[in-house]
């Protein structure tokens, strides 16, 4: 849902109220995005301790732990935080530089 929204701001001329619309549906998302990063940060957490029983230095676990789905999904789901973020300022930015003009 967020990638649609970004795709949206960055490909159509947005008005005032649909940039507002937005914003607000963006905002309410936040919630969801960091539930995701919890969720998969304590995934990777639990892979990386198997892979630490298995590999006793730690350093070796932790380059075979980040080869893993659940590293490569928090990933996804920080970038997706940090996208989502982004958005939320550029579009509060937007709305005021709308109503300076």
């Amino acid at each position: 849902m967020i990638e649609e929204r970004r795709v949206e701001c960055l490909n159509t001329d947005l008005t005032p109220e649909r940039a507002a619309e937005l914003l607000k549906e963006i905002a309410a998302l936040f919630g969801n995005v960091n539930q995701e990063v919890i969720r998969t940060e304590m995934l990777y957490n639990r892979k990386l301790q198997d892979i630490h029983s298995l590999e006793p230095k730690a350093n070796r676990a932790k380059i075979a732990s980040q080869a893993t789905k659940e590293y490569e999904e928090r990933l996804i789901a920080k970038a997706t935080k940090e996208t989502t973020l982004e958005l939320i300022r550029s579009l509060k930015y937007y709305k005021s530089a709308v109503k300076k003009s």
